[in-house]
């Protein structure tokens, strides 16, 4: 199986960022069946997959593109309880949306909310020690808010200090934020094009996490 990248794919932290629309990425591993003799020159991948699923590529980025589909703000405050207020701009549809805030306290006594929609719901996890805020559908170009008041008993202004960070499960389809497309796909030397029902974008959230 043949499998053309985009052309203007650059790999590694050395590469000139800029302004070019090219797509970087700063690494890239590739499956023991990857062959990589095309890859240098013409950013082609020859697969000879063993029976199953096999995850050919695992490519990592660490700047944030300024194109992110989704983007989060975080607010945190004492008062008495404390405040958490989250924000959530999304470029594009995803769902499910899942959110866990780290609340990092063995004992909470309540916690009490104000979602932005009545179909969004919000529990309290002892055991994880976070808050599960669940979005059932997020639309596209859509700002979401909740406020999340949570009563911890000895609390102060330093326990702000303890809030951990936020991370979050979603699923994008027929999206990849990396912008790595599919040129063209080939079972054998003989075939041309690109089969497009072979073909199915989609990001997973993985491990983002905002701190």
């Amino acid at each position: 199986m043949r499998i053309g990248l985009n052309e203007e794919l650059n790999t590694g932290k050395s590469q000139l960022k800029g302004y070019s629309s090219d797509v970087r990425v700063d690494e890239c591993r590739f499956h023991q069946a990857v062959k990589l003799e095309e890859f240098d020159t013409f950013r082609i991948l020859n697969v000879c997959p063993s029976q199953g699923e096999v995850n050919c590529c695992h490519t990592h980025r660490n700047a944030i593109s300024n194109n992110s589909c989704m983007d989060s703000l975080c607010c945190c405050f004492f008062l008495q309880q404390t405040v958490m207020q989250y924000q959530l701009c999304d470029e594009l549809p995803c769902a499910p949306f899942q959110l866990f805030p780290s609340v990092q306290k063995d004992y909470v006594n309540s916690m009490s909310q104000e979602l932005s929609s009545p179909d969004q719901t919000a529990e309290l996890q002892p055991k994880s020690k976070a808050l599960l805020w669940e979005i059932p559908r997020f639309p596209g170009g859509a700002q979401l808010s909740a406020l999340f008041k949570v009563d911890v008993p000895g609390l102060s202004s330093a326990s702000l200090l303890e809030v951990g960070p936020v991370s979050m499960s979603f699923e994008l389809p027929k999206q990849t934020c990396s912008g790595l497309q599919i040129r063209f796909l080939q079972l054998s030397p003989t075939q041309t094009g690109l089969s497009q029902h072979w073909v199915q974008y989609v990001t997973h959230s993985d491990s983002y996490i905002r701190i």
